[in-house]
This record gives C-alpha cells, sequence and structure tokens, in this order.
C-alpha cells in the first residue's frame, strides 16, 4: 500500500502496548471495539498485533471501513473523493467494485444488524486490497494464535454478491418468435425478481415470480427494460493523503438490461385453378404438420370464391396439404404437396391446378317414324368454333366421343343419307362435368314427294374433312 509506513498509534487499529484512544477532531472518530478482538499484520518479517477499533462518522453515527490496516486515522478534515478521483485510492476499478460491494452487503445490510458482519466485511475488504506480500487475520488474544472468525457472515455476504452479479437467463437477447403465440420467458438464474420493468405501453405483458408471460406486442418490435435500485445514501469514498483512507457504506449504481421482442408472422397461401386458370371454389384441403417424423392434422381449408386459401401464424416447421373434395365437376387432384416455413422464408404458396372431369358422349341417329337406326351420316362437333370431329354414324347409328371435358359444344349434322331430309338446326349441349355419360338422339325425317335423293348442308363446312369424306366414298 503506498501508506505501508505509517504504523502509527492512532487508526483504525492501535499497537498493542496503547492504552488510550484519541478521536479524529473532524467527522470522523475511533470507538473501541466492544468485543476486544484483536488482528495481526505480517509483512516478512515483521509483524504488528494490534487491537480492533471501530470508526465512526461523528455526523451520522454510521460505521466506515478502513481500507489501510495499520495506517493511522487522520484527526484533519477527510476529501470526499469524486468517482473520477479514485485513482488516489491506489485501487483499480475491479477492486473498488468489489469493496463497494462488500460494504453494501455487510453490516447494516437487511438483517445483518450485528457487528460480526462488520468484522467480516472489514476482513474481505483487508483481504482483497492487501498487498500479496502481506498477511492479515484474526487472533484469539494479544499474544495468541490466529482464529478464523466470522467465517459464517463472510460466506453469507458472498453468497448475496454472486446472487446480485447474476442477470436474468434471457437478459441481452433477442428473441425471434411467432406473433400470434404467447411467448413465456423463464429466468432459470432466479434474478428477475430483484429487478423492476421500466413501463412500456408497446407490450402487452405480466410478470409472476421468475416468469414473464408476453401476450402481445403491439409493434412489429419492442424492447423491454429492467433496472435493479439499490436503497441508501450514496457510497462514498473519504481519502487523505496523510491519514488512514475510508469508505462509507453507501448504495452502488443501478443496474439494468434489456430484452429485444422481434414478432414475426407467417403466411401460407393456395391458389386452387382450373384449366383456364381461374380459381376454383370450395376445394377442400387437409393441413398437417410434419413433427419427429409424424404426421399430425391441423385442419381442414376451404377455398373461398376466388380459388384461395390464406392461413397466417403457422409456427415455423414442415407441412402438407392433400385435396380431399372438389366441386363435383372436377377430378380431386391426388398429389400431395408439402411445405416448409422457416426463419429464412417465412411465407409461402402453391398453386394447384384441377382437371375437369372427362364425359362420354354418345350420340344416335335414327328414323324419326321407324326409330331405326341411320349409318353414314355426316356430323360435326364443335367447341368455341373449333371442330373437334368430323365424321359418320357407324353401322349402329353411333358416333362416341371420349374425354370432353366442361363447355358448350355444337353438334352439326352436315350431310344426311338418300331419302331423308336434312337436320339443319345445330344441337346444342352444355357439359358440366357432373355426368360420366351423355346421350343425344337425333332424327331424321324421310323426304316426300320427291327423287329419292340425299340433301347435303347449305352452311359453310371445313372443306378438309369434306374432300377427306369424298375420298372415302
Amino acid at each position: 500500500m503506498k501508506k505501508g509506513k505509517k504504523y502509527l498509534v492512532f487508526a483504525c487499529f492501535i499497537f498493542l502496548l496503547m492504552k488510550n484512544i484519541t478521536k479524529a477532531q473532524n467527522q470522523f472518530s475511533l470507538e473501541k471495539d466492544p468485543n476486544g478482538s484483536t488482528y495481526m499484520i505480517i509483512k516478512g518479517e515483521h509483524k504488528w498485533q494490534l487491537y480492533f477499533h471501530l470508526i465512526r462518522d461523528n455526523s451520522s453515527n454510521d460505521l466506515l471501513y478502513c481500507l489501510e490496516p495499520g495506517v493511522a486515522l487522520s484527526e484533519e478534515a477527510y476529501e470526499e473523493l469524486n468517482e473520477w478521483e479514485y485513482e488516489k485510492l491506489n485501487l483499480d476499478e475491479t477492486d473498488k467494485n468489489y469493496i463497494t460491494k462488500v460494504a453494501y452487503f455487510g453490516w447494516n445490510n437487511k438483517d445483518h444488524q450485528d457487528l460480526n458482519y462488520y468484522y467480516a466485511a472489514q476482513l474481505l475488504i483487508w483481504e482483497k486490497i492487501i498487498p500479496e506480500d502481506w498477511k492479515i487475520f484474526f487472533t484469539d488474544r494479544l499474544g495468541g494464535y490466529a482464529i478464523t472468525p466470522f467465517e459464517k457472515e463472510k460466506e453469507e455476504i458472498l453468497e448475496l454478491i454472486r446472487n446480485d452479479e447474476k442477470i436474468p437467463s434471457f437478459a441481452n437477447q433477442t428473441y425471434e418468435y411467432l406473433k400470434s403465440l404467447p411467448q413465456v420467458l423463464i429466468d432459470h438464474e432466479s434474478s428477475l425478481k430483484s429487478y423492476k420493468m421500466v413501463p412500456n405501453d408497446s407490450v402487452k405483458l405480466t410478470i409472476n415470480e421468475n416468469k414473464i408471460h408476453i401476450e402481445k406486442v403491439f409493434e412489429k418490435e419492442a424492447t423491454l427494460t429492467f433496472q435493479k435500485e439499490y436503497e441508501g445514501e450514496p457510497l462514498k469514498f473519504y481519502y487523505r493523503s496523510d491519514g488512514q483512507n475510508v469508505l462509507k457504506r453507501g448504495s452502488l449504481l443501478p443496474k439494468s438490461f434489456q430484452i429485444h421482442l422481434k414478432p414475426y408472422e407467417t403466411e401460407f397461401e393456395i391458389l386452387k385453378i382450373d384449366e383456364e386458370k381461374k380459381g376454383i371454389s370450395d376445394v377442400v384441403f387437409e393441413l398437417s404438420q410434419k413433427k419427429d417424423g409424424e404426421k399430425i392434422f391441423l385442419k381442414n381449408l376451404t377455398t373461398d370464391e376466388n380459388g384461395k386459401i390464406k392461413i397466417s401464424n403457422l409456427e415455423l416447421g414442415d407441412y402438407c396439404i392433400r385435396e380431399i373434395s372438389a366441386p363435383k365437376e372436377y377430378d380431386i387432384n391426388p398429389k400431395e404437396q408439402c411445405f416448409s416455413l422457416t426463419k429464412e422464408e417465412k411465407k409461402k404458396s402453391l398453386t394447384i391446378t384441377n382437371y375437369w372431369k372427362k364425359t362420354k358422349l354418345i350420340l344416335l341417329k335414327i328414323d324419326a317414324d321407324t326409330k331405326e337406326t341411320l349409318k353414314k351420316v355426316h356430323f360435326q362437333v364443335k367447341k368455341q368454333d373449333q371442330i373437334l370431329f368430323d365424321g359418320f354414324t357407324n353401322e349402329q347409328g353411333i358416333i362416341v366421343l371420349e374425354n370432353l371435358t366442361k363447355g358448350t359444344y355444337e353438334i352439326l349434322e352436315i350431310e344426311t343419307i338418300d331419302g331423308y331430309k336434312l337436320e339443319k338446326e345445330a344441337k346444342i349441349i352444355v357439359i358440366d362435368g357432373t355426368e360420366e355419360e351423355i346421350k343425344i338422339t337425333i332424327k331424321n325425317h324421310k323426304l316426300t314427294n320427291v327423287p329419292n335423293t340425299k340433301e347435303q348442308a347449305s352452311y359453310n363446312i371445313n372443306p378438309i374433312f369434306y374432300e377427306e369424306r369424298k375420298k372415302k366414298k
């Protein structure tokens, strides 16, 4: 220590042969220890055994701690140090912080009114700041042996310091979580109860013991700030270049931590369309989540009038959808679709096509009177002016068209057989996909009082098909 040569009769402690106690004339005074404690300082080959004395602040009657064992207490006024002047004490920042905590959690802290906590704190301070080549310990009497009193009290003080240095396990962290799911943050250090949250209107939460229940964040992000305040007047260091330096117990600097909340949203969208890229309503999907190798059913989803399903705030993970029903004019799409929602990809959309059910059209040509079937009657079948079929009824008077999809079809009789009147009015049918098979019967009437000739359509026919028909005949 910087004052290691000043082992005078007036100090926190006095030499063995000293009988009288001299009081400081100013703000501090020495007071005899009621327990008559003694202690010993050993420096190299030199030993000093001393009575232990207390230092009182005359203005407040508070006890103070001495920072330099064996150095005399000055009778002159002391300088109260500002924070930036602590280097005068020859203490580094770590030592300063430690001894101020020892003083705070030692004597006069909560249930620590017994002087044993004062002795224990004083000894902890000495053990921290004395040079490495010194030894200091209490003795059982003058000329006696080293003893280790106040061990229980020392450990209590150190345990309070250790607990005070703990911060909640979730302190100073950023939490990303699904906005729709309430969060519970658990403090595994059990230190949250010593902090108070700074009011924050952007968050709805409750605090219960060592848990924070976050119910809602009213903004996209929020920062929670927690503070710990310490009771009492500010601590004070007193300094003299020619006397003992002392410490008066006081409150510690407030401590704080923050929690940064970043709630996110997820979105999953299905667009269900038909072959013409139009949305299909009332398609039902089964939504499942894949967890631990198993598939867990969550809910059924139904497309709206635009063929869309939009679901928000699914938790991150792997999902599958499977179509389980569709309007009756559509085939169900059997393919299961799977997707993942991740922190990197929180939005996902799938477009799924449904195909119209196929319908078989059977066209039957008969004599209107006899019901006899008529073969080799020439027909065309159109859809939206596109010719889908150009040909003749077979030996049974039938034309069969497979795999017709939803839409409006026009059946045109192009040429009939000899002796029959041509059916000039086109036949219109609408296929809506609800029937697997549609049968159409078209009747032809025989011509009367005219030569036995055949009649051809006067409306425009496809010349290519017509030429091919002529070649066949």
